[in-house]
């Protein structure tokens, strides 16, 4: 096994959600963002997502290469991202990452 990726953080991972795929691995920060981290070029300054309002409690990849999706989830949303089109925006410079699909998590009681 070979350590490609080594993190400081400031609380336990064992206690975080993480997500991995050949490509990316992706760890929340401070709680409601996301650093998607590149597994190919390790030099690549990581990649923040911001969207949810409320703390990240799961997060995986899927299972295509391309594109390489992320869908992440907290109390207040579900958000699907695409990896690659996030990282092109940030090279040319836009700090704002679109998410392809957002669905608002609400509580629907049965009569």
């Amino acid at each position: 096994m070979i350590e490609k990726l080594n993190l400081t953080c400031d609380v336990l991972q064992s206690h975080r959600q993480l997500a991995c795929c050949p490509s990316y691995c992706g760890v929340p920060l401070h709680g409601k963002d996301m650093l998607i981290y590149s597994n190919v070029d390790i030099e690549r300054k990581p990649l923040m997502l911001t969207g949810h309002h409320g703390e990240v409690s799961a997060m995986t990849f899927g299972k295509r290469s391309s594109p390489v999706l992320l869908c992440s989830a907290s109390a207040d949303y579900i958000i699907v991202w695409d990896i690659e089109l996030c990282q092109l925006r940030t090279q040319e410079g836009e700090n704002i990452c679109i998410c392809v699909y957002a669905m608002h998590s609400t509580v629907m009681l049965l009569p």
